[in-house]
């Protein structure tokens, strides 16, 4: 089905590995999550979290304020486009994306406050806690004015659903 003999990193949950296409270019990413640290249902949730935060980014049109020069970036949330599980771990399959890390900001206090404002956005309109993300699960593509978000959360076991009704 799939070759995920190809490490790419690793993350507080999770190990990412690349997945090629025949002509052999990276297209999607395979990423591997610890059982060891989450339950199942904790990952359903964060997939399905996931997923419904690509949905709201795509429809309210959701921007982040990046710098002078380039202005504002269109946000863009990496679905999951299937989950399966390997050898008994869970793997969520999704879109790579190759272009630079936010991560070479990390020390960028405005760009940080940025995430910071995104993350607490997103929380408050699906109704969950724990959702934090940090520049190296973001993506910058200066030339199509987009931000990659990658993973939502630093550490997936904080992310929880919350009431709405006090």
């Amino acid at each position: 089905m799939y070759d995920l003999e190809h490490y790419i990193g690793s993350g507080v949950d999770s190990e990412v590995k690349a997945i090629f296409s025949p002509e052999g270019n990276i297209t999607q990413v395979a990423k591997f999550y610890r059982q060891n640290w989450l339950d199942r249902e904790q990952l359903e949730l964060y997939f399905r979290i996931t997923n419904e935060a690509k949905i709201m980014a795509d429809r309210k049109k959701i921007k982040l304020y990046f710098d002078f020069w380039t202005g504002k970036l269109d946000v863009r949330v990496i679905p999951f486009d299937q989950t399966i599980i390997v050898d008994g771990e869970y793997v969520g399959i999704c879109e790579a994306i190759l272009c630079k890390w936010g991560d070479i900001y990390r020390n960028d206090r405005h760009f940080n406050s940025q995430l910071g404002l995104l993350s607490n956005r997103f929380n408050e309109e699906l109704g969950v806690s724990g959702i934090n993300i940090c520049p190296t699960n973001a993506r910058i593509d200066k030339k199509s004015k987009v931000l990659f978000v990658t993973d939502l959360c630093d550490d997936i076991v904080n992310l929880k659903r919350i009431s709405l009704h006090g």
